[in-house]
């Protein structure tokens, strides 16, 4: 249990716990819990070497997450909860990003956006 947890300038996330699992096929972190963005934040991933092959595989998802926070000054509110899996594999890092692929999800709650009057949608 960490009380921030830094993923590069952009994103941190408080109150983070994981387990990690560091050998030599790879790191796994599992079970990650943390407050972000007003939301909890869960997941796992894991980056193995598979005979010069690089492999990812990782699972990510928001829950609760203050809209306000995750797109700031677009004036926007509300809550949402998001959730993405990634995957890819490849013998070079450039190659890896070349093959990333993944889906992800986004659900919108009580959503205001600044400036839309929602009485003109009552028509439709």
């Amino acid at each position: 249990t960490t009380a921030s947890l830094a993923a590069g300038p952009l994103a941190t996330a408080y109150d983070a716990a994981f387990s990690l699992k560091l050998d030599p096929d790879g790191i796994r972190v599992a079970d990650l819990k943390a407050k972000f963005l007003g939301g909890a934040l869960t997941g796992l991933f894991e980056l193995k070497n598979n005979e010069g092959t690089g492999l990812f595989t990782g699972q990510m998802k928001l829950a609760g997450a203050d809209l306000a926070s995750v797109l700031p000054d677009a004036g926007i509110g509300g809550t949402g909860d998001f959730s993405t899996t990634l995957s890819t594999s490849g013998k070079s890092v450039d190659a890896m990003i070349a093959a990333l692929s993944g889906s992800g999800t986004a659900a919108l709650k009580d959503l205001q956006i600044a400036g839309v009057n929602p009485d003109a949608f009552s028509a439709f």
